[in-house]
């Protein structure tokens, strides 16, 4: 039985799809604190200045990722936006491209190693990822090394697959090259998912397939040519105070302790899995279960041995980092969804095996968390309306498709029903949640407000999150409180957002200044923090 048999033209049509509704959530969610938008600051401050070497954020200097990043977000910013250089979405592309290419890539590259049918049902599994969907709305860094380590381990796999032979010099070279660029993305990280791999399936399988692509002296030539110059420039632009707060401040102390409350204990990854790998987490269990007897009995075939040395290695590794994010392990993904779809397919002639009762509660915990959290959003800030009903009511429907197909065993129906449930869940989150949580977009609702008085000059206090660095850098000016009140006895016309405790001074101060008026107040959520926040605006009327 075929589970997904995706000829070509179909994938075209299946991967325009996915691109056309990803787009719509590029353009239409705001930007997002914490790391997207301090990412697309820095990147915004860059095109500013002009200083493509330095990276900076509001003054202060941002070593955590070397300059890949924001290269790439420069070019298709510059391309595609124009000053102030304030739209999210285009700094959003090379994520998009980063995914959507790893996408064409896994398709192509696993129907050439293992055929159609794995190919496809690896690709579907892989679409619906949960964790896939959120990270290619983001301006980061993770959706373009996400294309770089794709590369390296496709062109590994491809290698293993001819048995080292009739391997081209190019293709070497595309291996190296990739590597670097991963390398100018995010640092070290690429060598846990490229080349640890690499290491752990030599000691294991004692031969040497893979040697082709590290005894050629040209592909390190390659490597450095592309890596060295800008980490030259840096070290000596900032006096070496790049390496320390890249690898001292920021590396090295998500490996010791955990960072800006992101700590949790090992098998935190495990667990995501249940909801950032659904449906595919349902198999789990049994995929674990069916490879380690495969390994045990030296049955597992070489390909699928190096995809078990992708997975194992990395997850390994940041199970036991205490700094944990989901978006961390995502490079075993792919790995993982072909995995899931060999088991899939070597057991597709027996469902009994596939929808055994004992999955069912795998498969119920992601689609009840969803309905849990749209339900516990609305009534926690906004308020039900006919549309929530609506969209509770086609949640169930489909999730009694799915436990009807599961019944029945007709597993291509089930899995295709859970595909349709994550497309519903994906456009209630960008047309439905997103314009009803509006406490939610603090930065979004101050640069609304502040378009309204164009001819006036903007200051801001209390609410410092990116994102409103991002959308207001270039019209707005952070204050302390004393400088503002310094301010207020200008004779202009000034704006004033003052968020928290401190609005309340100012309201005081208004009782007793003609020229400084409270013009309104509104509540939103700080979810970088956890905490309701309350902003008010001040107007100084100046000379009227």
């Amino acid at each position: 039985m075929d589970l997904f048999k995706i000829k070509n033209s179909k994938f075209f049509i299946f991967f325009t799809l996915g691109l056309l509704i990803f787009l719509q959530g590029i353009f239409i969610l705001p930007v997002l604190d914490r790391d997207e938008a301090r990412f697309a600051t820095a990147t915004k401050n860059m095109l500013e200045t002009g200083d493509f070497i330095d990276i900076e954020l509001e003054g202060v200097k941002r070593y955590k990722k070397p300059i890949g990043i924001y290269w790439a977000q420069s070019f298709t910013t510059n391309l595609l936006g124009s000053e102030p250089y304030d739209k999210i979405w285009t700094y959003r592309i090379p994520s998009l491209l980063g995914i959507m290419l790893s996408i064409l890539l896994v398709f192509y590259s696993t129907k050439n190693i293992y055929g159609e049918n794995i190919a496809s049902t690896a690709i579907v599994l892989l679409s619906c990822s949960f964790l896939l969907i959120t990270e290619i709305h983001q301006a980061k860094s993770d959706g373009l090394l996400f294309l770089c380590i794709n590369v390296c381990n496709f062109l590994l796999l491809y290698s293993l697959k001819n048995k080292g032979r009739n391997i081209k010099r190019n293709t070497i070279l595309l291996f190296w090259i990739f590597l670097a660029f991963g390398t100018l993305i995010k640092g070290p990280i690429i060598f846990i998912y490229c080349i640890v791999p690499v290491i752990v399936y030599t000691l294991f399988k004692g031969n040497n397939e893979l040697k082709i692509f590290f005894k050629n002296y040209l592909g390190y030539i390659v490597y450095f040519s592309i890596v060295l110059p800008w980490f030259i420039l840096i070290t000596i632009k900032s006096d070496w105070f790049f390496w320390k707060e890249s690898l001292g401040h920021d590396l090295f102390k998500k490996i010791v302790s955990s960072q800006e409350s992101h700590g949790f204990l090992p098998g935190y990854y495990f667990i995501s899995f249940y909801l950032f790998f659904w449906p595919g987490c349902i198999y789990l269990f049994p995929v674990i279960r069916s490879f380690y007897a495969k390994i045990k009995k030296f049955e597992i075939n070489q390909e699928n041995l190096f995809l078990v040395c992708i997975i194992v290695p990395g997850y390994l590794v940041y199970e036991l980092i205490p700094t944990k994010l989901p978006h961390y392990i995502l490079p075993i993904y792919p790995a993982l969804s072909i995995l899931v779809a060999v088991f899939l397919n070597e057991n597709s002639k027996n469902t009994q095996i596939l929808l055994r009762p004992i999955y069912l509660p795998l498969f119920i915990v992601f689609p009840i968390l969803i309905v849990s959290i749209h339900t516990f959003a609305i009534y926690e800030f906004s308020f039900f309306d006919l549309y929530f009903f609506i969209l509770i009511f086609l949640f169930v429907v489909i999730i009694l498709f799915c436990l009807n197909f599961f019944k029945r065993k007709k597993l291509k129906e089930f899995l295709m029903f859970a595909l349709l449930f994550q497309t519903l869940n994906y456009f209630s989150i960008i047309y439905y949640l997103n314009p009803n949580l509006e406490k939610l977009w603090i930065a979004k609702n101050i640069s609304n407000y502040s378009d309204l008085y164009k001819n006036y000059e903007i200051f801001h206090y209390g609410f410092n999150e990116p994102s409103l660095v991002f959308m207001m850098g270039h019209k707005s000016k952070r204050k302390s409180i004393e400088d503002l009140k310094d301010i207020i006895n200008n004779k202009k016309e000034f704006l004033f957002f003052v968020s928290g405790h401190e609005s309340d001074e100012f309201m005081k101060f208004s009782r007793d200044n003609e020229n400084f008026k409270f013009v309104e107040s509104f509540i939103g959520y700080n979810y970088s923090q956890g905490k309701y926040i309350s902003t008010s605006v001040f107007k100084n009327h100046g000379s009227h």
